[in-house]
């Protein structure tokens, strides 16, 4: 009897299941689902994001005697306060008319060292008295001779800062900027009017003193 029972329960499932396909229903089939991302328009074929490159400037110079302003013993930088770009590559050109200075001395020698620019060097052209548009050979230097290479610097001591410029010829040299801001550079070479060559033009705005204002 228990095996006629399972026959008979097998013999009845049978059917069911077979009446359940032919049913007339359509049976409901899975449906696989898609996410379709939505790109706005503008974003479409759009060129890859490429980081400004840094500003570039060049700034010109002059140092002139005190004979060429006809003011003796006052030799002035032109101008005196300038302007350059923040955050950007700045390279400046000072041409000089002026004598060297002795800065050999135990205190002044570090004066004749570049620091602050790009590489801490200084390219250095003579130019002929004779001739201002004959050049002579260009040197990148990170020091200039104490004894006759230096007339005059170029010192901001809150930016590290100071350049030598040799007499008598063009001295270049290349900076990065940060943010804004106004800066005092003092020439550091004694080239003023008292005994101790710190007066006069040294501490006079417009000569051998001025402002860099970074905007």
């Amino acid at each position: 009897m228990l095996r006629l029972g399972g026959l008979l329960a097998a013999a009845v499932a049978i059917p069911l299941l077979a009446g359940a396909c032919s049913s007339g229903k359509a049976q409901p089939t899975p449906q696989s689902s898609t996410v379709v991302a939505t790109v706005p328009a503008s974003k479409v074929n759009a060129a890859p994001t490429v980081a400004a490159a840094p500003a570039k400037s060049d700034v010109y110079l002059v140092v002139v005697t005190g004979g060429m302003i006809k003011k003796k013993d006052w030799p002035a930088v032109l101008p005196s306060d300038f302007s350059v770009p923040a955050n950007a590559t700045v390279t400046v050109h000072v041409l000089n008319f002026d004598d060297p200075d002795d800065m050999s001395a135990a205190d002044m020698v570090q004066y004749t060292k570049v620091t602050g620019t790009v590489g801490n060097t200084v390219t250095v052209q003579p130019v002929s008295d004779a001739d201002p548009n004959k050049l002579g050979t260009a040197q990148t230097l990170s020091q200039l001779d104490p004894k006759t290479g230096v007339s005059h610097t170029l010192t901001i001591p809150q930016l590290g800062l100071n350049v030598p410029i040799a007499p008598h010829g063009w001295t270049t040299f290349t900076i990065h900027t940060g943010a804004a801001g106004s800066y005092t550079w003092q020439c550091m070479v004694p080239c003023g009017t008292d005994p101790n060559g710190m007066g006069g033009p040294m501490i006079t705005p417009g000569y051998m003193k001025g402002t860099m204002t970074v905007a």
